[in-house]
């Protein structure tokens, strides 16, 4: 079967021949293992980025315009006659990308470019200035369709075999806090100070197999975040490092003896992030939660030098033109429910900022509280707000959507969701000045909603509500916590004392 070859020198990515040649025999292939790094490029599709390891079978992914993906394969592959490297294009519309590979994962040599022509393209090492690598580079350029260069696969003639003399294998699973559920999609990547030393995909039982030359080394794991729920500005990968502390995770002596030889890594719940009422120019749910997503994220840097536990935070696109009700939210969400359930399964928890508190109140109820871990709402007006009352403030006359915060409609609400079906819940409210709104005088509030309205769902505090709430923990941020530097309500969803206090509760067993 023919296929087209594209070469060019490292210096100069438009110097392209084509030539017409056998690709490498099929038996002597071995296929991309992980997933080091994925940055998404605009409209790139939200698929696991896993589909485009083993071989070539047509179920790939695409990397977005200007999108960035780095592949692993389990060993080095060496500079051999013909071939070293092959990319198989996902579709025949055009789009390139840049080829470039890497022995360490730090400096990159380009080999070419990749042409998305519905035919398998081969890459020599040859002239590259490298006699092996283990790492290559795909970058999607500037123009082009918005969906970027697809990819079905990366394949090598062959990889180096490792010393079984002086290599070991370490082994284990990632798997969720229940001890038995895999994770999908994920890849253990081990460290030595910040050089990548190996790296893996769990499998479909979330086991994972890496072979490490001595040296003692940090663990990590990686999860990339589906493309169509996070800004593309902000983090693309969650970093979870294997323990809190700085010490080498794993060992591997001048025999190649591992210690500890396998090891189970606990990933944690992943989190719905529900955002509140939007402004008409931040019609994207996620921009609510421009500080919040990434800190749940973490990042390499931080896993590394300062680890920390990290979530998989899922933002869904609620709002598409601005302004909404809390029960336009939950419609609009309901209809995500498909694509959303995959990332969240099988538990996950919810924070919710202000009106979003409510929506998740609403899931819960929906759902009866099965598959919830818990839910933190931030500033969330369960006994409603005079903002959205007319007679109280002429907040509802500017602002119509508020109206839906009435104290009257909001107590229907409450009637409607009258129990929590034994949901750990927290509360966060913020404590400005007692007038915030003029018909918020000598009431306790954020500026927008009262504190007593945030605490109603505890019943050790108003045991008349007619609410069952399992409230775990309740927090008011004052002014001394909290400069009064704007509206303190919205500075509840990105507070460094707020981000502190959801990341402990989501830890929290």
């Amino acid at each position: 079967m023919a296929r087209t070859r594209i070469v060019a020198p490292a210096a100069c990515l438009a110097s392209l021949f084509v030539l017409s040649v056998p690709p490498p025999a099929l038996e002597d292939q071995e296929h991309a293992s992980a997933v080091v790094w994925f940055k998404p490029g605009a409209a790139a599709a939200p698929v696991a980025t896993d589909r485009c390891l083993g071989p070539s079978d047509g179920q790939g992914m695409s990397l977005g315009d200007q999108g960035l993906l780095i592949l692993c394969f389990p060993g080095p592959f060496e500079d051999v006659s013909g071939d070293d490297l092959v990319v198989h294009p996902l579709g025949g519309d055009g789009d390139t990308c840049a080829v470039e590979v890497s022995a360490d994962g730090t400096t990159y040599v380009a080999l070419g470019a990749a042409i998305e022509n519905g035919l398998a393209q081969g890459f020599d090492l040859q002239g590259s200035g490298l006699a092996r690598a283990r790492f290559v580079r795909l970058v999607d350029p500037a123009g082009g369709d918005a969906s970027g260069f697809g990819l079905d696969a990366v394949a090598v003639a062959g990889t180096v075999p490792p010393d079984p003399g002086t290599t070991g294998i370490l082994q284990g699973r990632v798997l969720y806090p229940d001890g038995s559920t895999p994770v999908a999609n994920v890849s253990v990547q081990v460290f030595e100070g910040r050089d990548l030393v190996g790296c893996d995909n769990v499998d479909d039982a979330g086991g994972f197999e890496i072979v490490l030359p001595p040296g003692s080394y940090q663990m990590v794991v990686m999860a990339p975040i589906p493309v169509k729920y996070i800004p593309l500005d902000q983090a693309f990968q969650v970093f979870h490092p294997l323990d809190d502390d700085t010490d080498p995770d794993v060992t591997v002596s001048a025999q190649g003896a591992v210690s500890p030889p396998t090891v189970d890594v606990s990933f944690h719940w992943p989190v719905l992030l529900l955002h509140g009422t939007l402004a008409p120019g931040h019609s994207y749910g996620p921009a609510e939660f421009k500080e919040m997503q990434p800190y749940l994220a973490s990042d390499l840097l931080t896993a590394l030098e300062d680890p920390r536990d990290a979530f998989l935070p899922i933002t869904p696109l609620m709002s598409d033109n601005g302004r909404r009700t809390y029960s336009e939210y939950f419609r609009s969400l309901t209809l995500q429910a498909s694509c959303l359930r995959p990332h969240l399964r099988p538990r996950f928890s919810i924070v919710g900022f202000s009106q979003g508190g409510l929506v998740a109140r609403r899931i819960v109820t929906r759902v009866l509280g099965a598959g919830i871990e818990k839910v933190i709402q931030l500033g969330t007006a369960n006994a409603g707000t005079c903002v959205g009352d007319p007679a109280l403030c002429n907040a509802c006359e500017l602002l119509p959507y508020v109206c839906a915060l009435r104290p009257d409609i909001v107590a229907g609400f409450n009637t409607a969701n009258p129990t929590g079906h034994g949901v750990p819940f927290y509360l966060v409210a913020g404590s400005l000045i007692p007038d915030g709104c003029s018909c918020l005088s000598g009431v306790e509030d954020d500026g927008f909603i009262p504190v007593d309205s945030v605490l109603l769902l505890d019943p050790a505090l108003f045991p008349g509500s007619g609410l069952d709430y399992d409230v775990v923990d309740a927090v008011v941020i004052g002014p001394d916590e909290v400069p009064p530097i704007g509206i303190h309500h919205y500075r509840l969803r990105r507070e460094p004392v707020v981000l502190d206090l959801v990341h402990g509760w989501l830890r929290t067993p």
